[in-house]
């Protein structure tokens, strides 16, 4: 029987400092071309900006 490993993971709200890790995770898969339509992640810029908004809109 094969074990496998199990990793421990936290789900948190979205952060400022996770915005290029997410990013970053979001291009990999897009560039997978089998998940999304994208065929990579927005620019970096655009994605920032979604993001913060969602931070402000958590926030309030």
């Amino acid at each position: 029987m094969d074990r496998q490993r199990i990793v421990p993971v936290e789900i948190v709200q979205i952060r400022e400092e996770h915005i290029d890790g997410c990013h970053a995770a979001l291009d990999v898969v897009c560039r997978e071309r089998v998940y999304l339509a994208f065929l990579e992640a927005p620019p970096i810029a655009s994605t920032r900006e979604f993001e913060r908004g969602n931070i402000a809109m958590i926030s309030s």
